[in-house]
């Protein structure tokens, strides 16, 4: 019988060692968080050009640039740009004997235009907008028709 009672005692003095050693302690727990900004390249805020004649006085037969059009680009990634040969948008349709288009960047100091060969114009890529101007000219190589003409030349980025 003594060695029920102390064995009943042995079991009450375990279950309560138990049940003191469960009381609460202060707890940490990292909850993490993550995101992903993606690159991204974007061409805004267009200031059309404005064309003049060239050519002879009384015969003229090509466009050349009076006015630079210009464009801001805006990179947080590592990219360059394009530019196309200057595409009629207006006007009696003719096909030019001579056309360029040139993006320039007195900021970066350097130049690509659409000329086979020509380098792409390497963008910042430092979210800072950068003003690109652009430059355009069509030589008909007769004299012009009357009449209104366009032209539009498209920037490309490549990243």
């Amino acid at each position: 019988m003594i060695y029920g009672y102390l064995l009943a005692a042995a079991l009450i003095q375990f279950v309560c060692s138990v049940v003191i050693t469960l009381k609460t302690m202060a707890q940490s727990i990292d909850v993490p968080f993550s995101g992903t900004v993606g690159g991204s390249c974007t061409l805004g805020l267009v200031t059309p050009g404005v064309l003049t004649l060239s050519g002879e006085l009384l015969a003229p037969s090509a466009f050349k640039t009076l006015d630079l059009g210009e464009v801001y680009a805006n990179c947080n990634q590592p990219a360059s740009l394009i530019v196309s040969q200057p595409i009629q948008t207006v006007g009696l349709a003719f096909t030019p004997v001579k056309s360029w288009a040139g993006v320039y960047s007195s900021a970066l100091n350097t130049t690509t235009n659409s000329d086979l060969g020509s380098s792409p114009l390497a963008l910042p890529s430092d979210g800072t907008n950068t003003l690109l101007m652009v430059d355009m000219y069509v030589d008909k190589g007769s004299p012009l028709e009357e009449g209104t003409y366009g032209y539009k030349v498209s920037i490309t980025i490549i990243p």
